[in-house]
């Protein structure tokens, strides 16, 4: 759709994802300032969802934790985000969305922080 076939990595998503937890599996990458992974995985499944530890085929959501790092203004990624961008270049792989998106999303379900 659009992007240029010389790209090794896709550019970060900036449009807005509809994020459904409940029965989605989850992966969380970089460091947040709000929570550690495994208060993100215990809000995720008290939503329905799955807490899952790598990016696989089966995973529908890289979260991207609010700590952006410097390296992303050149493209260059963790791991898991690499591995979730090249996924979606090939028409498939989880939908790649930022830590504030995630909360938003719960927050229509009644999710406020403590």
């Amino acid at each position: 759709m659009g992007e240029a076939k010389t790209e090794t990595v896709a550019k970060l998503p900036m449009q807005a994802v509809a994020i459904l937890v409940q029965d989605s599996k989850f992966c969380f990458s970089g460091e947040s300032p709000n929570y550690t992974r495994k208060e993100l995985a215990k809000i995720i499944e008290m939503y329905g969802g799955v807490a899952a530890a790598s990016v696989t085929a089966q995973l529908h959501y890289l979260v991207i934790c609010d700590v952006p790092n410097p390296a992303w203004a050149f493209q260059m990624y963790g791991r898991k985000v690499e591995k979730a961008m090249n996924m979606k270049k090939k028409g498939a792989g989880p939908e790649v969305v930022f830590e504030q998106d995630l909360i938003t999303a719960l927050k229509a379900f009644g999710y406020s922080l403590l």
